[in-house]
């Protein structure tokens, strides 16, 4: 997540947890210039793709509450003229191993190829202007661990040395056990499992 969209993400974890969500992004919307851009960034940091509506908040949390999981990283506003550089290429273009995404001269605007993206969020950090972003999808989650739903974290094996010496396995799991998760495994266990299967 860009550092920019941090505060605006706990504002919107916050209201969530407390029952204020609909109050203050309304509020939000009302002191807003740019209401469209607001509510694509917005929808991003709820873990959906970009709604701009009327009724913006009721779909929103319509959407948090039966999320389906999608591509990430998305191009959530277009990009303003002057975000290229001196060579006329852009930066989020440029720094795509994959080229996946480009100008189309048609709407004068970048686009991401979806079958080409693999959602690696490098063109999330190099886009300057903040119009590619990826999904934080935590809301969606915390909808689901409320839920009373089975929710298993699964954890990569690098896990294991993020937290310190004190973060052990057996810790980690108790941890996400008294978030709410069910249970954790680990997906390097799965990649064993299949291996054992073949």
């Amino acid at each position: 997540m860009k550092e920019e969209n941090k505060e605006l993400f706990k504002a919107l974890v916050k209201a969530y947890d407390d029952g204020t969500f609909k109050e203050v992004i309304n509020n939000m919307l009302k002191e807003s210039d740019d209401k469209d851009s607001l509510m694509a960034l917005i929808s991003t940091l709820s873990g959906i793709d970009s709604v701009i509506d009327i009724n913006f908040v009721d779909i929103l949390e319509k959407k948090i509450k039966n999320y389906k999981s999608g591509k990430v990283v998305n191009k959530i506003v277009s990009c303003p003229e002057g975000c290229k550089s001196e060579n006329k290429e852009r930066s989020c273009s440029a720094s795509c191993p994959f080229n996946a995404i480009f100008y189309d001269a048609d709407e004068k605007n970048i686009k991401i190829a979806e079958d080409a993206c693999i959602d690696c969020g490098i063109c999330v950090e190099a886009c300057p202007e903040n119009t590619i972003l990826d999904k934080v999808e935590f809301l969606p989650l915390l909808n689901k661990l409320r839920s009373g739903d089975k929710v298993i974290a699964a954890i990569a094996p690098a896990i294991a040395g993020q937290f310190g010496d004190k973060a052990a396995l057996g810790r980690l799991r108790t941890s996400l056990k008294k978030l709410g998760f069910f249970d954790m495994v680990e997906v390097a266990f799965f990649a064993d499992m299949l291996t054992l299967k073949e």
